[in-house]
């Protein structure tokens, strides 16, 4: 619920535009999602702990009255404060519907499919490499005091330097904190592993499940397994090497790397717990991978099956 916190904080100083505050006066008064505003309202008021009484409620609610420009009528010898307790609660959770359509509003999202590599540029002049599968997400404006990216997939960044205004990649497991560098940040829901790996400058990495932070320098790679919760630090890495290598992965993560990368279907027939470290050339065809990979691992053989790839264990 810090969101609503900033709501209030935010519109008794003034930090909503006119044109917002008058929509929360339209909300208010409109009887649209009628229920569900009186559900959300009875919901809120019965976790105050009040006195509506005292001297502090109807002090709070005069402070309430002139921020809201209520007029004083002088003949009104009675005020029901938890009305308009009830009433100012509203307001709130109206103004929390508003603000987040207008945060949603504000947010570009661009998503890239199977095979496909796409490079934007951020509202700061930044630009990012999205990779295949990849969904990025940010506000059109970087008007906080933070450029703030959300991140399902893998991306390389090359971060215009800010110094007063931090950038941030949130991909779940890792959180990545920069003001101006170029790196490289994954993590797909499919996969069992997520890393990140910098080539200049200096990133400040957070896993987030139990709140390690590191701080990487050029040329080195972070390699966090969600399962086991075990954190690999790889040092002297070029980004040719992180580009298309492994470290302790899986043949599932493999796998999934491939599908995306070719835009392919692929499955695996038979059960195998190998663990591979393995590196590829970023211009190795599928062929190529699946040679090297059943090189590496002689229980290993691969078949096309028409457009489809088929590894089996012996």
């Amino acid at each position: 619920m810090d969101y609503i916190q900033e709501i209030i904080k935010r519109y008794f100083n003034h930090k909503y535009p006119k044109e917002l505050e008058l929509k929360i006066q339209y909300w208010l008064c409109n009887d649209e999602k009628g229920d569900l505003k009186s559900e959300a309202l009875f919901h809120v008021w019965n976790r105050l702990n009040v006195n509506y009484y005292d001297y502090n409620a109807k002090r709070t609610w005069t402070k309430i009255a002139n921020r809201l420009h209520f007029k004083k009528d002088s003949e009104t010898k009675y005020i029901n404060y938890p009305l308009v307790a009830s009433i100012f609660i509203g307001i709130f959770i109206i103004s929390i519907l508003l603000w987040k359509n207008e945060v949603f509003d504000q947010t570009i999202q661009i998503t890239t499919t199977n095979g496909e590599y796409r490079t934007i540029i951020l509202p700061d002049g930044s630009t990012v490499c999205l990779h295949p599968g990849t969904q990025i997400s940010y506000k059109k404006d970087f008007d906080d005091t933070i450029r703030y990216v959300s991140l399902q997939g893998e991306a390389y960044f090359n971060v215009k330097p800010i110094q007063e205004k931090p950038f941030i990649v949130d991909c779940k497991n890792l959180t990545a904190k920069v003001l101006g560098t170029k790196f490289n940040i994954k993590n797909y829901q499919e996969d069992i592993q997520a890393s990140a790996y910098l080539e200049n400058g200096s990133i400040q990495v957070s896993i987030q499940q139990n709140s390690q932070v590191f701080i990487l320098k050029p040329k080195e790679k972070i390699i966090y397994d969600k399962l086991s919760k075990q954190m690999d630090l790889l040092f002297n890495r070029n980004k040719e090497q992180a580009d298309l290598s492994f470290h302790n992965a899986s043949i599932h993560d493999i796998m999934n790397m491939l599908k995306r990368r070719f835009n392919i279907q692929i499955a695996l027939q038979g059960n195998i717990s190998e663990k591979y470290t393995i590196e590829f050339n970023p211009k190795a065809s599928i062929k190529d991978i699946l040679d090297a990979l059943c090189t590496l691992d002689e229980d290993l053989s691969w078949e096309k099956n028409n457009q489809s790839f088929i590894i089996r264990t012996k």
